[in-house]
């Protein structure tokens, strides 16, 4: 059964040739997807959960394109891009007027990227 299967897909995106003219050795920029991970998403008061596949950026030398098994063999000493530990939760507080410290449209944020 392949439903257990790790599927794990790198793909070049971009080549960029080199510019040697400029000191620009040129690269290929792959993309890949490794791990699943769980997501909740909030949409209308209703929360859904489901697959994500976590995202990897990488580039090569030029004249190297990675396979889908040398790309699985790097994933362990990668780290994700730093765009995906920007989550957190957001709790507006909503409470009346009779809080003595302020405004009652303060927010506060709690990071769980930690």
């Amino acid at each position: 059964m392949d439903s257990c299967k790790r599927d794990v897909l790198v793909v070049d995106i971009h080549k960029k040739y080199p510019l040697p003219e400029h000191g620009d050795p040129g690269g290929v920029l792959h993309l890949g997807v490794g791990d699943p991970a769980l997501g909740f998403f909030i949409v209308n008061e209703v929360m859904y959960a489901g697959p994500l596949f976590s995202s990897y950026e990488l580039m090569t030398p030029v004249d190297e394109r990675l396979t889908d098994k040398e790309f699985k063999m790097k994933l362990p000493s990668m780290s994700a891009p730093e765009w995906t530990g920007q989550s957190y939760l957001r709790c507006i507080d909503d409470s009346s007027d009779e809080d003595d410290e302020g405004s009652s449209d303060r927010e506060s944020e709690e990071d769980l990227s930690a």
